[in-house]
């Protein structure tokens, strides 16, 4: 069994349940314990694409952007821009936004400061 586990890529211990409950309950009730629990995804590999590809390119800026994404081009309903943050969070996508800016910053006046401040 320590030769095994490695194999399919689980732990020893994980294994030896999976064993024991072959030998006191047979294959069929091993195999129920194995299937996945929940409802299916409904992003599929295309449309998932399609979302990374637009955020890219910088048409989001909000869950809510990606929702309304996926409901006009895939089909796809979310009850709100929160009820991706799974999804997300399964592929490790994080957003990445750059810093806020005041409304009265002016781009010519802090490069000037920048240049005669002292470093």
């Amino acid at each position: 069994m320590k030769d095994c586990a490695p194999l399919v890529g689980y732990s020893l211990v994980q294994f030896i349940r999976w064993w024991e409950r072959y030998r006191t309950e047979g294959l069929q009730e091993l195999v129920k314990q194995l299937k996945p629990v929940g409802q299916p995804g409904k992003v599929k590999a295309e449309a998932w694409e399609g979302l990374m590809a637009a955020m890219r390119k910088g048409d989001m800026a909000t869950m809510e952007d990606a929702r309304d994404y996926l409901e006009r081009e895939w089909g796809i309903y979310y009850k709100n821009g929160k009820s991706l943050w799974w999804l997300f969070k399964k592929h490790r996508v994080k957003w990445k936004t750059g810093r806020r800016r005041h409304k009265k910053a002016n781009a010519e006046h802090q490069a000037a400061f920048q240049k005669t401040s002292e470093a």
